[in-house]
C-alpha cells in the first residue's frame, strides 16, 4: 500500500508521487497490483483533482485505489467545490463510517489495538490501559477521530513508565476534557426579578411572623412597616384571604 496525506503532503509531492505512478514502468512492476491510497481526498487541491481525474482513466495506471474523507465528495461536488467526474471515480463503493465519538463502545478495542501495534514497533511493551485511562479517552470528543487516538495512544506508549498506560501518560487535553465531563458548567436560569422578589418577601413575612406567633402588629414592627401594609401584602402574597385593594 502506497499512503498520500492530502492533509499533509504539498501540491508537488503528491503530483510526482501520482505521476510516477501512471508513467515509470519500472515503478508499476515493482510495485505490482498494490493499492494507492489517498488519505483525506477531500482536501485534494483542484489541479491535482484535474490531474488524477486524466491519470486513473490511463488503462496503464497499474494501482488499486482507496480514498478516504471526512466530508462526503458528492456533498462537495454538488456545492462546486470539488470535481463531479473524480467524486464519481471514487464514489464508486462508498463505506460511511461514522465518527469516532459517536461509537465509543469500540474505544477501548481501538486503544488496544493502537497499543499492540506501538508494541510491535519497538522493544518497549505496555500491556494493557488502566481503567482511570479509559475513562479519561473515554470523556473525550475526538474531533481527529481514528487518527487523533492513534496519535494519542503512541504518545501515551512513549510516556508510560510502567507496564500500563495511566491517566497521568495522557496528553493534558484528555485530562481538561475528562474534568469538563465530571463538573459540567451549570445551565443559565433566567431570574424572573418581581416572582423572585416575591418569595423573598413572602419567607420574610412568614419568618416575622413565626417569631411574632402570629400577631400581626408585632410582625409588621419586627419587618419595619405598618400593620395595614403588612395585611395588604399578605392577602396579595395568598397568606391571608380578603380583598387586596382594602
Amino acid at each position: 500500500m502506497i499512503p498520500l496525506d492530502c492533509s499533509l503532503l504539498g501540491t508537488d509531492l503528491i503530483r510526482s508521487t501520482i505521476g510516477a505512478l501512471a508513467t515509470d514502468s519500472a515503478l508499476a512492476e515493482e510495485v505490482g497490483r498494490g493499492t494507492l491510497l489517498l488519505n483525506r481526498a477531500d482536501l485534494l487541491p483542484p489541479e491535482i483533482q484535474a490531474e488524477l481525474v486524466s491519470t486513473l482513466g490511463r488503462k496503464t495506471f497499474p494501482l488499486r485505489l482507496i480514498a478516504t474523507a471526512n466530508t462526503s465528495l458528492d456533498e462537495l461536488a454538488a456545492a462546486g467545490e470539488y470535481r463531479a467526474d473524480l467524486a464519481a471515480l471514487l464514489g464508486t463503493l462508498v463505506i460511511q463510517l461514522p465518527p469516532l465519538a459517536s461509537r465509543r463502545e469500540d474505544l477501548p478495542l481501538l486503544a488496544q489495538l493502537l497499543l499492540e501495534r506501538a508494541n510491535a514497533e519497538g522493544a518497549k511493551q505496555v500491556g494493557r490501559f488502566t481503567p482511570e485511562a479509559l475513562d479519561a479517552l473515554d470523556a473525550y470528543p475526538w474531533p481527529g477521530n481514528v487518527d487523533e487516538l492513534a496519535q494519542v495512544v503512541d504518545d501515551a506508549h512513549h510516556q508510560a513508565e510502567g507496564p500500563e498506560v495511566d491517566a497521568a501518560d495522557l496528553p493534558e487535553r484528555i485530562h481538561i476534557a475528562a474534568e469538563a465531563a465530571a463538573y459540567p458548567p451549570r445551565a443559565q436560569q433566567t431570574i424572573v426579578l418581581d416572582e423572585f422578589l416575591g418569595q423573598v418577601e413572602e419567607e420574610l413575612i412568614r419568618r416575622a411572623l413565626g417569631q411574632a406567633k402570629g400577631n400581626k402588629a408585632q410582625a409588621a414592627r419586627l419587618l419595619g412597616i405598618s400593620r395595614p401594609r403588612l395585611y395588604r401584602r399578605m392577602i396579595q402574597l395568598g397568606l391571608a384571604e380578603g380583598d387586596p385593594s382594602e
